[in-house]
């Protein structure tokens, strides 16, 4: 607790700080220190005795805030009445990098899109989807983005590739908006993919039901770049994530992502992709983490294939703009 009424302003405004503090679940995503400042900064725009002595009018409390949803696009077909497998929600998710280029958007046009997909943008600032195919069948973007880096290093006998948390958070957004869309249109999607927005596909790419079925999981996992489940798991790929790669893990977290025993000697590395600890925290759900340039069952390799406008010698399943 602190007395926001520390010069005597009264109590109501100290009552309504920690009012603030103490129920506002959107807060629980900051540090305590973060919500007493936001508090001082409140205090300090009612009260001018306390302005002048405590400028605290910098303060940036919202990390993330979805733009309006698209509502003027209806819900699709294959989500009502009832959902289909083609029901599926699309959280694209990181750097722009050459997300507008035709070559991108023609892939998605081409051999990802199916009719029921509704896609969900969070970049670094929501874009002008003017021209783009993606744009008649985005529903939603982010408005801004919590661009905090990651906490140092990890303890002895810990890993975790913390320099991913500021990507992983953009995943949360797609969630929020998502629910959002399922709540006002009162539906619920059957399947989720998450992916870069640096991928094209060079082949067609089957629906998310039936890779999982193939693969006999409810989570698929291509390295840190690309995943796909069922709805009910749509949190172990867009809110997990950045609960994962903000914390430290030893060997048995690390096991259970690995699929094999773990112990700290082999924690001198990432023994396999950190994304498999996503799924630390509902152990119970199934999972399957490829690496990126390997095979999925029912897929062709190199099916998506990842746009590098700088790339002057691509790696495998690569290929320049």
């Amino acid at each position: 607790h602190i007395d926001c009424a520390m010069r005597g302003q009264g109590v109501l405004v100290s009552i309504g700080c920690v009012a603030i503090v103490a129920t506002s679940r959107w807060f629980e995503w900051h540090g305590i220190a973060e919500r007493l400042f936001i508090c001082l900064a409140l205090v300090a725009r009612v009260h001018p005795t306390l302005r002048a002595s405590a400028p605290l009018t910098t303060v940036r409390p919202t990390p993330l805030v979805p733009a309006p949803l698209n509502l003027s696009v209806g819900i699709a077909p294959a989500c009502k009445p009832k959902a289909t497998p083609l029901c599926v929600a699309v959280c694209l998710a990181g750097l722009q990098r050459d997300f507008t280029a035709s070559v991108i958007q023609q892939g998605l046009r081409r051999n990802f899109h199916q009719a029921g997909y509704e896609y969900f943008l969070s970049m670094e600032a929501p874009l002008d989807l003017a021209g783009l195919f993606v744009g008649r069948h985005t529903v939603g973007q982010v408005a801004k983005q919590d661009n905090r880096p990651g906490r140092g290093g990890c303890p002895a006998g810990t890993r975790m590739s913390r320099q991913l948390i500021v990507y992983v958070r953009k995943f949360v957004g797609c969630h929020q908006l998502m629910l959002e869309r399922e709540r006002r249109l009162g539906f619920s999607y059957s399947f989720v993919v998450r992916m870069r927005p640096d991928f094209t596909f060079s082949t067609p790419f089957p629906a998310p039901s039936g890779i999982l079925q193939r693969v006999g999981v409810d989570v698929v996992f291509m390295d840190d770049q690309f995943a796909l489940a069922r709805r009910s798991s749509a949190e172990d790929i867009l809110i997990s994530p950045a609960r994962a790669y903000s914390e430290c893990h030893g060997p048995a977290n690390w096991s259970h992502a690995c699929g094999k025993e773990i112990t700290t000697r082999n924690l001198n590395y990432s023994p396999c992709c950190p994304m498999g600890l996503s799924m630390v925290y509902r152990k119970h759900i199934k999972f399957k983490t490829f690496e990126f340039r390997h095979s999925v069952p029912g897929l062709r390799r190199c099916t998506l294939l990842q746009i590098r406008s700088k790339a002057t010698t691509p790696k495998k399943c690569e290929k320049p703009l």
